[in-house]
């Protein structure tokens, strides 16, 4: 990968604009492969031992909690046995072969304004702003074993490994990755807004990727300008400083997936999806829900194979993915906008904004 610096505090980002064709008919966007065809995952998989394979983006998605009312995700799960075991397994794992669940990329879905705005911008940095000569869309893949706490004894005994893959985007003259999280400021002139936790568990995220072997800034935005205003390194430290208490603590974001990756091994479908919200009519608005493929023979309908199979709700992944362009604007998706005020002005009332100056008054 071609070397690249850090943006400039006070540079424009500009739109990644024209990707969808450089000229001569190629794509430029920027695609992602399903981990059930990358050969080198698999593989990987099969000589260490992982238990569960998925990808970057499904963890970034997948840290959002599920009783916020924005959370949102959809994800292709398959279980699969690739033969053969690790040099470096247990004896446990050994006997229990080599079978895998594979938590693919996730499947669009409607985006919030925030969230929408804040990965066009990032992709704007990536791609250096420049539209009209990068055409090639430069990245590569970094895999991740990761181990995740044993909480009974058969875990102890058939220890859960996960198999993460990363996609980097730009790197150093070191070789080093770079990952920056545009942060967007929409009263710049007001003050700086305070860090949401799903953002700080993002930062450990970015970490645990690459093993701490990465240069990771967070950029805060002008929404209006799409200027930088300031970059600031982000770490695991960063995160916790000021976790003083469990509902200002970002770790409260992994215990919701540690808790979910630890249940997969035990569905015991072949193939599913998993939904957040959950589509069934038990599940509340903070819960998932698994659902096992669905064929329709020519000679049934929908509604009868539905009956035949007792299903309570079928997923109808078309409507789905034909919704995921759009943008979702209701009075909670633009409260979700709004971060709490970082002020610097001790003096200050907190949560209010500073006094305006007095103008001169005109003579009556």
């Amino acid at each position: 990968m071609t070397p690249s610096e850090l943006p400039q505090i006070g540079s424009q980002i500009k739109a990644p604009l024209n990707l969808k064709s450089n000229g001569s008919g190629s794509s430029r966007m920027r695609t992602t492969s399903w981990l059930k065809d990358d050969t080198v995952a698999m593989e990987l998989a099969k000589t260490k031992g992982a238990s569960i394979v998925t990808s970057a983006e499904t963890l970034e998605t997948m840290l959002q909690l599920p009783r916020d009312s924005h959370s949102r995700w959809m994800f292709f799960a398959t279980t699969t046995n690739i033969g053969g075991g690790g040099s470096n397994n247990n004896n446990s794992n050994k006997d229990r072969g080599s079978t895998i669940t594979i938590l693919d990329i996730p499947i669009a879905q409607p985006m919030m304004p925030r969230q929408c705005l804040e990965l066009g911008i990032q992709e704007g940095i990536y791609h250096g702003g420049d539209n009209n000569n990068n055409n090639n869309i430069q990245s590569k893949h970094v895999y991740t074993l990761w181990t995740l706490p044993a909480t009974t004894a058969a875990m102890r005994r058939q220890p859960i490994r996960v198999l993460v893959r990363s996609t980097v985007r730009m790197v150093d003259k070191d070789g080093v990755p770079i990952v920056i999280r545009p942060h967007v400021e929409y009263f710049p002139e007001r003050g700086v807004e305070e860090v949401s936790l799903y953002e700080k568990s993002l930062w450990i995220l970015d970490q645990m990727l690459f093993q701490h072997n990465v240069k990771t800034r967070m950029a805060r935005v002008d929404s209006q300008t799409c200027k930088i205003l300031d970059l600031e390194e982000t770490s695991v430290a960063h995160a916790l400083a000021s976790a003083a208490n469990k509902a200002s603590n970002p770790m409260i974001h992994w215990q919701t997936l540690i808790q979910i990756f630890q249940s997969l091994p035990s569905v015991g479908l072949s193939q599913y999806l998993l939904c957040l919200p959950g589509r069934d009519t038990h599940s509340t608005t903070s819960s998932a829900s698994i659902h096992a493929p669905l064929t329709l023979s020519d000679d049934s309908s929908a509604a009868e194979q539905r009956e035949n199979n007792n299903a309570g709700v079928v997923v109808n992944l078309e409507n789905s993915i034909s919704q995921a362009e759009t943008v979702v604007l209701n009075q909670d998706t633009l409260l979700y906008c709004s971060r709490d005020w970082k002020w610097a002005d001790r003096e200050r009332i907190p949560y209010t904004f500073p006094p305006r100056e007095k103008g001169k008054t005109s003579k009556g």
